[in-house]
């Protein structure tokens, strides 16, 4: 609850495995490796109660 008030004035960036803290991100950016050496960054933008075709998976090529 703390960290929702606080982002409404803030934008945190918070490493976690929680699946707690996560469930509570808008949006959730991590590291895939699908082939042996090429890493590629993955963002997900969770669906809201508000918006639930918000969903999006967006790779984007590592050292972007």
């Amino acid at each position: 609850e703390l960290l929702k008030e606080l982002s409404q004035e803030t934008q945190f960036i918070v490493i976690t495995h929680n699946k707690k803290t996560i469930a509570s991100a808008k949006v959730m950016y991590g590291i895939t490796m699908q082939e042996t050496g090429v890493s590629k960054i993955v963002s997900v933008k969770f669906a809201s109660k508000d918006n639930p075709s918000s969903e999006k998976l967006q790779e984007v090529p590592a050292g972007v």
